[in-house]
């Protein structure tokens, strides 16, 4: 993730309004639900565990008050890594949370070395194999690794394809993205969609007021960007063409 385009300052603020920090659909119940189920494979007996691409931190605090284990997470998102921060400090977290500015195709840790992961809707805005490779160096072996990503149908249409293009993703099919998993040295344990949340968030809560404060905050053209997008997801999501899927796998 970057400072500009659909998570700089306009897209947070845009994506905030969605989703809170926690980026993911159904929020924090969402990711609550990939915590319980990555438990079920004896995810979190750790010392800490790697949140890549780790947004606004709501996911790191959650798995940090969950687990009661230490949380580092790395995003190139300097935006996004101040509130995280600010964010942790309000939840007395910090002591459990930290947050370091890094590229998931250049993680600062040494090889072999992270002895748990964690990844929601981070992974698509890389090249995906290549992410999974570099997530598969720092992963300690028997790691477990806990991810929900962005997905897409295998059958994309042109149409399809200029929506995603709109939002700054690389989706692949799930088959595709459990064979770079696999690639890449783990072992696939767990692999299903998750269930969408409801109703699905295609628009700010609060759409009447919201679009008039971005207006006056952010522009009329990041207004038009932001609006862009979500009619562009809404679009692909209402055609299920894309869908959220949660991953469960651990390095050989």
């Amino acid at each position: 993730m970057t400072d500009r385009g659909l998570y700089g300052r306009a897209g947070n603020a845009w994506s905030t309004r969605l989703g809170g920090d926690h980026f993911h659909p159904g929020g924090e119940a969402a990711t609550a639900a990939l915590l319980t189920a990555a438990r079920g494979f004896g995810f979190g007996a750790v010392p800490f565990v790697l949140d890549v691409g780790c947004g606004a931190g709501g996911p790191a605090r959650t798995l940090a008050r969950r687990l009661g284990t230490d949380v580092v997470g790395v995003d190139v998102g300097g935006e996004l890594l101040r509130r995280a921060h600010a964010a942790a400090r309000a939840d007395e977290l910090w002591l459990r949370c930290g947050f370091v500015r890094a590229t998931v195709m250049s993680l600062p840790f040494a090889d072999a070395s992270v002895p748990a992961l964690w990844s929601v809707g981070a992974l698509v805005h890389a090249e995906v194999a290549a992410a999974l490779t570099e997530v598969a160096r720092v992963a300690a072996p028997g790691a477990l690794f806990a991810l929900a990503d962005w997905v897409c149908a295998e059958d994309m249409t042109d149409e399809d394809r200029e929506n995603v293009a709109q939002l700054e993703y690389r989706l692949v099919p799930p088959v595709a993205y459990q064979a770079a998993l696999e690639r890449a040295g783990f072992a696939v344990l767990l692999a299903e969609p998750e269930p969408p949340p409801e109703p699905l968030a295609t628009v700010p809560r609060d759409a009447h007021a919201w679009p008039t404060q971005f207006l006056l905050r952010f522009g009329p053209r990041a207004l038009h960007a932001e609006l862009t997008r979500s009619r562009a997801w809404a679009s692909l999501v209402q055609r299920e063409r894309v869908a959220h899927w949660r991953f469960i796998a651990r390095r050989r």
